[in-house]
């Protein structure tokens, strides 16, 4: 992290590497140090999973010291290696997910001789997202958001999991993310602001689950944001916001899903019929309380059903918002 003065603060992250039921590989990176006549090395431990809605018995690992790793932009001198990484390897892991969010207590710090350069003592999440054809996928199975766009002082998390509702919400704070990762509580974020720097704080919450770029992002934008945030990105998805009343467009490399917005009583152009090659989520605004808009994700399902009639093939809509 930059601050004001031009300074690179230290920045410890998580990256969930080769992993299944049984074992996973969990990678600590620390960028950003100070410069130092010595290497730095990372140490600390991984203790759990915990969650505030199932009772677990917790297991530490214990991070080992893989060396400094590849210093990328971080602000590092020429010939100096500011960085530095470490493993730890989780046995029957526990994963976060909306009904189960599972996290880790991570304790962390790096040295160089004597010198403390970094620690950090929080809670983690680890998550298994992706795509598969044109559905989004969430621990093997397929997972289709029903988006509630909200404020955040409507983020009340035992409404939300009732209804089985994905918050969608404008550029979301990191106080807001921590208390849905605490809760168990989707975010889709619509990033209004710089998205780099979005993109990187909300990477370190397992809440937010997809990033969606505006309208008229280019490739050539996309590109530059990948490159910026790839050690940090994890398995949050990058979603692009697109016209409903327009053919699908091209799509940058990079991006996981389209967001099709809709206005308000209309269908989509008639070459949304033939299926995009990534997943579409369909988005429409509506009107009422929490439960009002939760009940509007069902009826947009039915209408593009509807609409798409007997030209259905072998795709569906990967959400509904």
């Amino acid at each position: 992290m930059m601050t004001a003065s031009g300074r690179v603060e230290p920045r410890i992250d998580v990256i969930l590497g080769r992993c299944d039921d049984m074992r996973a590989e969990v990678y600590v990176r620390a960028t950003g140090l100070p410069p130092t006549g010595q290497l730095p090395v990372l140490s600390g431990s991984l203790t759990g999973p915990e969650s505030r809605l199932a009772i677990t018995l917790p297991a530490t690992a214990q991070l080992s010291d893989l060396g400094a790793g590849p210093s990328g932009s971080d602000g590092a001198a020429s010939g100096v290696d500011h960085s530095a990484v470490g493993r730890g390897i989780l046995t029957e892991p526990g994963y976060w997910t909306p009904e189960l969010p599972h996290r880790y207590r991570l304790r962390a710090e790096v040295r160089a001789g004597g010198d403390v350069l970094a620690s950090c003592d929080r809670l983690v999440g680890l998550r298994r997202l992706g795509v598969r054809g044109r559905s989004l996928w969430l621990e093997g199975r397929r997972w289709v958001p029903r988006g509630v766009a909200c404020v955040a002082d409507e983020l009340e998390s035992g409404l939300f999991r009732d209804l089985s509702a994905t918050a969608v919400l404008d550029d979301p704070e990191e106080v807001h993310c921590t208390a849905a990762d605490e809760a168990g509580v989707a975010i889709i974020a619509r990033c209004g602001g710089e998205p780099r720097a979005a993109c990187r704080r909300w990477a370190g919450h397992p809440s937010v689950m997809l990033t969606v770029l505006p309208h008229g992002t280019d490739a050539a934008a996309v590109a530059s944001l990948l490159d910026a945030i790839r050690p940090f990105k994890g398995t949050m998805l990058l979603g692009l916001l697109v016209d409903g009343g327009e053919p699908p467009p091209a799509v940058p490399k990079g991006i996981d899903c389209l967001v099709m917005s809709l206005v308000a009583g209309r269908m989509p152009d008639g070459a949304w019929r033939t299926p995009p090659p990534l997943p579409a989520l369909a988005m429409r605004p509506t009107v009422g309380d929490i439960r009002a808009r939760r009940a509007a994700c069902d009826a947009l399902q039915a209408d593009l059903a509807t609409w798409r009639g007997c030209s259905a093939s072998g795709w569906d809509w990967a959400g509904y918002l």
